[in-house]
C-alpha cells in the first residue's frame, strides 16, 4: 500500500500556534499536543506493544487526541482567548450545544489516517479510542460541517496544520495500517496509554507546563517535553518494579489468620498448584474474609513476574475508605520499603494527605461524569466512583 507523511500546500500560516488547550494557566494546544506524546513515549515500557506500530508513531497518534480542541466550539469557551482569532481571520460561531471536542478529535484523525493511506479498520480503531479518552465512547458531536460548510473547511486545514507541526517535529515516518490483528488489544491499550499520559500532562502539579518555555521552536520544545516526562514519570514511580518478598503460604500474607477458611485455603491450594496470572472470580459468603484471599493471589502472582503494583477498585468512596486504612496497615507492617497505598476518588484529601491540591486541568471535561481526581500515583491504586 502506498504510504505518505502529512503534507499541506501553503504552509505559511501560523495561526494554530494562537490556539489554546489550558486555560488556567494558558497553555497552547500545539504544546500540549507534544506534552501528552512526550509522556507516553515515557510510559510506554509499561504497556508492551501495541500491533505493528513504532513507539515515535505510537506518540504521534497519542498526541492527536485533543487535536479536536481545534475548533470555533472549543476556543470560543474563554472570551478572553478569542480576540487573537478573530484577528488572525478566524471565524468563531458559538456553541449551541454542549461540545465535545474528543468527538470532533475522532472523526477528524479516522479522516486523517485514511488520507495518509490507512485502511478504515485500522483507522477506526484510533479513532474509536481518541472517542473514548475522557471516558465516553459514545461522545457525540453537533454543527457539522453542513451547519457552516466555509468555517469547517478553514478549521480543518488549522487541524491539519496543528497535525504536520507534531509530525514534522517527530520526524515522522511514512506508515500506513492495513488493520490491527487483535484490534481489542491495541484499542485498550492505546486507550489506556492515551489517557493516563494525559492526566500526567495536564495536572500543572505534577507536570510543571507552566514552567515550559512555549516561545521556542517546536523541536527544542519536543526536546524539553521528554525531559520533564522522564523525570515526572520516574518521580511517580510508575515503571518501578514492586519488591515482593517470597510467597509460599496464606500465612506469609496474613500470619494473623492461623484458621483458614475454606475459601482462603482453596486459593492457597491453586497457589501451591502453580496457577498462572489471569482472572479470578472469588465467591463465597460474607465474612470469610475473601478481600484477604484476594490480596493473597495478588502477592502470588505478583512474585511470578515483573509486577507495577496493584490496583484495588471499589464501588463507593466509604468502602474505598475502609480498604484504604485497611491496606496502609498491611503495607506499613509487611512492606515497609515499598510506597504506601494512594486514595483516589472525589475526596481523597479526607483520608490521605499526600494527595495533590488539583487534578488534572481538562478544560471543557467538567460536565463529564468522571472523577475529577484521578491522579496517577505509585504502589497501590484504590478508586471509588461517588
Amino acid at each position: 500500500m502506498k504510504t505518505v507523511t502529512p503534507t499541506v500546500e501553503n504552509e505559511d500560516t501560523q495561526v494554530h500556534r494562537l490556539l489554546w488547550a489550558k486555560a488556567n494557566p494558558r497553555h497552547p494546544l500545539w504544546c500540549h499536543l507534544l506534552d501528552v506524546g512526550a509522556v507516553s513515549l515515557s510510559l510506554l515500557p509499561a504497556f508492551g506493544p501495541i500491533g505493528d506500530l513504532q513507539n515515535i508513531w505510537i506518540a504521534y497518534l497519542v498526541s492527536l487526541h485533543d487535536v479536536g480542541k481545534a475548533d470555533p466550539l472549543f476556543q470560543n469557551k474563554v472570551p478572553e482567548f478569542r480576540d487573537s482569532l478573530i484577528e488572525a481571520g478566524l471565524e468563531m460561531p458559538v456553541a449551541t450545544e454542549r461540545f465535545r471536542h474528543e468527538f470532533r478529535s475522532s472523526e477528524w484523525v479516522q479522516r486523517h489516517l485514511n488520507q495518509l493511506g490507512w485502511r478504515d479498520s485500522a483507522a477506526r480503531v484510533v479513532a474509536q479510542m481518541l472517542r473514548g479518552h475522557h471516558g465516553d465512547f459514545h461522545a457525540s458531536g453537533n454543527q457539522e460541517a453542513s451547519d457552516f460548510p466555509e468555517r469547517f473547511a478553514l478549521w480543518e486545514k488549522v487541524r491539519t496544520h496543528l497535525a504536520i507541526e507534531v509530525s514534522q517535529t517527530l520526524d515522522l515516518p511514512p506508515y500506513a495500517a492495513d488493520e490491527f490483528r487483535n484490534a481489542s488489544t491495541a484499542g485498550a491499550r492505546l486507550a489506556g496509554l492515551t489517557v493516563l499520559s494525559d492526566w500526567i500532562a495536564s495536572n500543572p502539579d505534577l507536570y510543571r507546563y507552566p514552567d515550559l518555555n512555549t516561545t521556542i521552536d517546536s523541536r527544542e520544545y519536543w526536546f524539553q517535553a521528554n525531559e520533564l516526562a522522564r523525570k515526572v514519570v520516574d518521580q511517580l514511580g510508575l515503571l518501578a518494579r514492586s519488591k515482593n518478598p517470597l510467597v509460599t503460604s496464606f500465612s506469609d500474607v496474613w500470619p494473623e489468620l492461623p484458621n483458614l477458611r475454606p475459601v482462603q485455603r482453596a486459593i492457597e491450594d491453586v497457589c501451591n498448584d502453580g496457577v498462572g496470572s489471569g482472572l479470578a472470580i472469588i465467591e463465597a459468603p460474607t465474612g470469610e474474609w475473601k478481600t484477604e484471599a484476594a490480596i493473597y493471589l495478588a502477592q502470588h502472582w505478583s512474585q511470578q513476574g515483573e509486577s507495577y503494583g496493584t490496583y484495588i477498585a471499589l464501588p463507593t468512596q466509604a468502602t474505598s475508605n475502609q480498604m484504604h486504612s485497611r491496606y496502609s496497615d498491611f503495607i506499613r507492617d509487611r512492606f515497609p520499603e515499598n510506597d504506601r497505598p494512594r486514595l483516589l476518588h472525589g475526596m481523597p484529601w479526607l483520608m490521605d494527605s499526600d494527595v495533590p491540591l488539583r487534578g488534572p486541568e481538562t478544560h471543557g471535561e467538567d460536565e463529564h461524569d468522571l472523577p475529577p481526581w484521578i491522579v496517577p500515583i505509585p504502589g497501590v491504586r484504590i478508586w471509588g466512583r461517588k
